[in-house]
């Protein structure tokens, strides 16, 4: 996610495409992929769904309304066990066991296991400033035969503050942060075997327990050891060496505190399974740690050999210079950084009550570090946090409007109150962010930036209360900040005249339809921000799912698991019914209606990674994973009607969740359009 433009022509395997598309429309599928690719800049990113205040375990049992929604990501809380025993694990005790409070190491795994299957990437909290409140003066908590923070010495004979900053150093680097988070000194060397695997080795850290189980937090670096597993140089082994079959083999080493943080950062990608992190209290850190230490330790260590993705938290909104230190996309690192540019000129506009400057939108984002403040190279956005001092603006809907309609990579925040709703941090979410009882604006917007955020930015019109632009022969958006009057504008575009777009959020004070006026000209009307308005959004009409049968249906079907009951609480009540398949075969169908507007429709079960259908599966680019259909009716004479037969017999049992793609029919050149139809269904042999 958000790495540097790889050219996926090279990695898709067009010939054979060709040979297996039988006609020019499922053509245009593969030119597609590969000019998604290439021939733009500003893309639009996965939607990030910040889940917090939850157990992993019911995260994973909500994860078929977190596909359903549309999100392709979770941020997740920190899962490095805390010193606080209801702590959300930004008071980091243990970083190799995780927070009991969200669940066992298993249901971390099993979560994000299943959140691969369903392609949504998890990127942890990662906390690598700053450990707990305990300190060298806290009672009892140094010595005594028992670890203080496991893997860091707290103080040693030569050195007072052992891996840390004394208490009375200051400054944004080496002072102590939130009321007193220790903060780690990264550029000490103090080496220790940090997580003792022999007793008396002279190379033990003080006072830390001996365990043999502490191998597996290590590399296997020697395939001979220890003796009693014999040569395991056959097993598998992550990027680093990690020993995935016999994690007892791992080799302790001598480290300082900032090779034991990084140790920690390839154990959680390569052995827990995260895709990636966010970096919290990133500015807090010297940039040679991020630079030197981070970057070389991850790298190459995704899958494939790709480098996981983070993005850091970095509040500064004015110093282009130290923004620039703190995000890096070489090839090296694959660092972004929180937008908080643009969340603080959101805050200052949208809490103005219709008297602020939406000019003030145009180079708002810290996309602008680059030179370019709308090519989506920079920038992870959001319009509120867990962090009480990040609260939304006092209508956030318009804010929400725009990052999911703007290049970069959305953030919408959720607070599920699975723990109670007394707790002050971490602060409230947005309710309907999975939809449910609280309304589906959220996901309309979620599913509109799924269909139609691609193509480049393209500034229309901007003055006091408006702030107009397009996504490239996509989309067309308008935001209106003021409170009291709807907003009349005539702007030009890039469709051409006599395009007829519909309204696609619903409000019906917008303009519905638009038909594009002679040299691509458009009138439009904004609605004012009032509590649902503040926005509209024109596009294309995509090809439409049947009305007069299920539009994605399975066959058979067992049984449906229904949703919760209503009296489970909203933050933590499944919404979606799920399928039960009991046969090793079914058919998957497709019915749109008949509007003569779709060429080509595209499936993808899980990830793509097993072929249950046996049409060739694309191997790159935004369309990875997909398939085409056994046989394809495409709507030019009639309903498109699309079917495929599943062998469910190279599924394991369990969830699997299916998206499919129907293609509006455009010229080459031009970005796709489509309507997204998804299903989540059980296979129950």
């Amino acid at each position: 996610m958000h790495s540097d433009p790889v050219p996926v022509c090279s990695r898709f395997d067009i010939l054979s495409l060709q040979k297996s598309l039988l006609n020019r429309l499922s053509v245009r599928v593969a030119y597609f992929v590969c000019t998604i690719s290439l021939a733009g800049q500003t893309f639009g990113g996965d939607v990030i769904l910040q889940y917090f205040e939850s157990r992993h375990a019911t995260i994973q049992q909500r994860l078929p309304d977190i596909f359903m929604a549309g999100y392709r990501a979770l941020w997740i809380p920190p899962a490095n066990r805390a010193e606080g025993g209801l702590s959300a694990g930004y008071d980091v005790f243990d970083r190799f066991d995780v927070n009991p409070f969200y669940g066992t190491e298993k249901e971390l795994k099993d979560l994000i296991q299943e959140c691969k299957k369903a392609n949504v990437r998890t990127y942890l909290d990662m906390v690598l400033n700053h450990n707990g409140y305990s300190n060298l003066a806290t009672p009892n908590f140094v010595g005594h035969g028992k670890p203080d923070y496991p893997g860091f010495v707290v103080t040693l004979p030569d050195d007072i503050d052992g891996d840390f900053h004394g208490a009375f150093e200051g400054g944004e680097l080496n002072g102590r942060i939130n009321g007193g988070l220790i903060d780690i000194a990264q550029e000490k060397n103090h080496r220790f075997i940090r997580q003792p695997v022999d007793v008396g080795d002279p190379k033990n850290i003080p006072d830390e327990p001996v365990k043999n189980s502490n191998r597996r937090f290590y590399p296997d670096t020697n395939p001979t050891s220890p003796a009693a597993l014999g040569n395991t140089a056959g097993d598998r082994h992550s990027p680093s060496g990690f020993n995935l079959d016999r994690p007892e083999a791992g080799d302790p080493i001598e480290e300082n505190a900032t090779a034991y943080l990084v140790r920690n950062c390839q154990w959680m990608i390569e052995v827990i399974g995260a895709d990636g992190f966010r970096l919290d209290a990133a500015q807090h850190c010297p940039t040679f740690f991020w630079n030197d230490f981070y970057d070389a330790g991850l790298k190459g260590k995704g899958p494939n050999g790709t480098t996981p993705f983070s993005f850091g938290e970095v509040t500064e909104e004015y110093d282009f210079n130290l923004l620039r230190s703190y995000a890096r996309k070489d090839g090296t690192g694959n660092r972004d950084l929180l937008d908080f540019r643009l969340y603080y000129n959101m805050k200052r506009i949208f809490d103005a009550h219709g008297f602020g400057d939406m000019r003030l939108l145009e180079g708002a984002s810290v996309d602008a570090i680059d030179g370019d403040p709308n090519d989506g190279s920079r920038g992870v956005t959001f319009v509120s946090n867990h962090d009480s001092f990040a609260p939304p603006p006092s209508k956030d809907n318009i804010a929400y409007a725009h990052i999911l309609t703007r290049p970069g990579f959305p953030i919408v925040y959720f607070n599920a109150l699975e723990f109670g709703t007394g707790r002050e941090f971490p602060s409230r979410g947005r309710g309907d962010a999975l939809g449910g009882e609280f309304g589906d604006l959220l996901t309309k917007l979620v599913n509109i930036n799924r269909k139609y955020v691609r193509s480049r930015h393209l500034t229309r019109r901007a003055d006091n209360d408006v702030y107009l632009y397009e996504r490239d022969q996509s989309l067309i958006v308008g935001l209106n900040d003021h409170e009291t009057f709807d907003a009349d504008r005539t702007i030009q575009t890039s469709f051409p005249a006599g395009t007829r777009l519909i309204e696609l959020t619903g409000n019906a004070r917008a303009t519905n339809p638009l038909v594009i006026n002679a040299n691509g000209m458009a009138n439009v009307t904004i609605p004012k921000n009032d509590a649902t308005g503040g926005y509209a959004m024109w596009g294309l009409q995509p090809p439409k799912g049947s009305t007069a049968t299920t539009p994605l249906a399975i066959s058979p079907v067992a049984s449906v698991i229904p949703s919760d009951p209503s009296t489970v609480a909203n933050g933590i009540r499944r919404i979606t019914p799920i399928e039960r398949v009991t046969m090793n075969s079914a058919t998957l169908t497709l019915t749109l209606e008949d509007e003569n507007l779709d060429d080509n429709a595209i499936v993808r079960i899980d990830d793509g990674s097993v072929n249950v259908i046996g049409t060739p599966i694309f191997g790159g680019g935004e369309f990875q994973g997909f398939q085409r259909f056994t046989t394809s009716d495409p709507g030019t004479t009639g309903a498109g009607v699309y079917t495929a037969t599943l062998d469910l017999s190279k599924l394991n049992n369990g969830l699997h969740y299916l998206e499919v793609l129907a293609f509006l029919r455009r010229d080459p050149g031009q970005p796709p359009v489509f309507e997204s139809f998804r299903k989540v269904i059980k296979v129950d042999r």
